[in-house]
């Protein structure tokens, strides 16, 4: 759900709400992908010629180190996670020297994802937050509006009570209750 946080930039910037759940459906966020990557699915993802350099730069690696020897084997067979540090930084590791940056950052991105920050945003959604914004708004202002007039309504139904008009006429009663009234804030 979104919130109007989320939106005043836009807002202020004067797009419409339709322009604005276009801005919220392209924000994405990198998330851990738990896929297990074979030879075949990299293939599919990253190209064959970018996975045959991986392979290769994996096996020969592999021929001097058992662990990533095991990494070919679980690439040729069921397949391997690259979300880890470890992995990620392996990729880094038999990357440098063989790959280009690009070509390490590409191999990467494999064991990352990207999901929506707003999945399913429709613009009657912004309506309805620029909406419930202005709600808000609104209560605020009326609270801002009606907190002096609650203390000053406190301050004079405090002076009342105390007040002892058993030695007083009418007219000095009334004059007296006119300047609470008068008061800015209720005060005598």
């Amino acid at each position: 759900m979104i919130s109007y946080n989320d939106i005043i930039q836009y807002i202020e910037a004067g797009l419409t709400p339709g322009e604005i759940k276009v801005e919220l459906e392209n924000q994405v966020y990198s998330v851990q992908n738990p896929t297990s990557w074979t030879l075949g699915l990299m293939q599919d993802a990253i190209g064959d010629d970018l996975t045959r350099s991986v392979a290769q730069i994996i096996k020969v690696a592999g021929e001097a180190d058992p662990l990533i020897y095991s990494a070919f084997i679980a690439l040729s067979t069921v397949g391997l996670q690259l979300y880890s540090e470890e992995r990620q930084a392996m990729i880094e590791q038999l990357g440098a020297g063989n790959l280009s940056q690009e070509q390490i950052a590409v191999v990467k991105e494999l064991g990352v994802k990207q999901e929506p920050a707003f999945p399913d945003v429709s613009e009657q959604d912004v309506v309805d937050c620029i909406k419930q914004k202005a709600i808000d708004q609104c209560r605020t202002d009326m609270a801002a509006i009606l907190q002096p007039v609650q203390a000053k309504s406190s301050a004079v139904n405090a002076w009342l009570d105390a007040l002892d008009t058993s030695g007083m006429t009418v007219a000095v009663v009334e004059a007296y209750c006119a300047s609470l009234l008068a008061s800015s804030d209720g005060n005598p």
